[in-house]
């Protein structure tokens, strides 16, 4: 899997899984969101609202 391989090269814990999005201020990746539950599609639809446009 991609992502598991790319979460093996950050040094911190990693959780590469649908649901989460990045938090961008003037185009630079800031923070990230990540909202876990039973299913990835609505926690990412969650994450979505929660961002805002």
């Amino acid at each position: 899997m991609v992502r598991a391989a790319a979460a093996r090269l950050h040094h911190a814990p990693v959780l590469a899984v649908p649901g989460g999005l990045p938090v961008l201020a003037d185009g630079r990746v800031v923070a990230g969101l990540g909202v876990g539950g039973a299913e990835p599609r609505c926690c990412l639809k969650l994450a979505h609202a929660a961002l805002g446009p």
